[in-house]
């Protein structure tokens, strides 16, 4: 998946080739869960919207999940636009009348370019498969952004609870 957004200070890459650690992205966390899921239940789940908090335009490339729990397997990244689903999710099971297969355009792999100072509206969300017992919680996401030719990552605070029905 790709989705592109870049806040804060930038500095050169550290070779040309590798992303520094970056610090211009603000997001906010969204508590989701659910524990009523079953063994091989597809589900999204709304990962941070950011905001742009720098003085410059930035773009995000990508986010990723960095510790995704054992008994949860990511199957797909995507980012949806809130214009098109009314408001961002925070965690609706695929296929599901709240959030149809095919339904909604996955805006990845198009750079989501934020003035200074805006949220953005489309918002960056994981399909996870559950393959048995989910241990623990995910508490961290990526974030890969470009401001220019510059690239950087930064981390992001990211959770949600999807647990085995009992």
């Amino acid at each position: 998946m790709a989705l592109l957004l870049t806040f804060g200070s930038y500095s050169a890459l550290d070779g040309g080739s590798r992303p520094l650690e970056g610090n211009a992205l603000d997001g906010a966390v969204h508590e989701a869960g659910f524990d009523h899921a079953r063994v091989g239940e597809a589900w999204w789940v709304l990962l941070p919207v950011v905001r742009n908090r720098s003085g410059a335009d930035v773009e995000v490339l990508d986010v990723r999940v960095l510790d995704l729990p054992a008994g949860l397997r990511a199957e797909r990244y995507a980012a949806f636009d809130a214009e098109e689903t009314g408001a961002p999710f925070l965690m609706v099971r695929d296929g599901g009348p709240e959030f149809p297969s095919g339904r909604y355009a996955d805006r990845s792999g198009r750079p989501v370019r934020l003035e200074p100072g805006e949220v953005s509206r489309v918002y960056p969300a994981v399909k996870v498969r559950v393959t048995g017992e989910v241990l623990g919680e995910p508490s961290a996401c990526r974030f890969t952004y470009a401001r220019g030719a510059d690239r950087f990552t930064q981390v992001l605070p990211c959770g949600f609870t999807l647990r085995l029905a009992a």
